[in-house]
């Protein structure tokens, strides 16, 4: 499942959460809010890695570019 459906998700439980629930059904709520929410930050993370290697490849690139140049 994407980040964006886990986190439309997360917020249905909110709304949820919000409306009032008995006790039994708010506490299976928050914990699968709280699993959502764990994989979130899991994907975020995952997401904010590949951006690094990307950012790190590119200023390669540049630096590659840059001496080629400069030749």
């Amino acid at each position: 499942m994407s980040y964006e459906k886990k986190a439309e998700e997360l917020q249905e439980i909110i709304n949820q959460l919000e409306e009032g629930k008995n006790f039994e059904e708010s506490i299976d709520l928050f914990k699968k809010g709280v699993e959502l929410s764990g994989e979130c930050v899991k994907l975020l993370n995952e997401g904010k890695g590949k951006l690094t290697e990307l950012k790190k490849t590119l200023e390669g690139l540049e630096e590659i570019s840059l001496e080629f140049d400069e030749k």
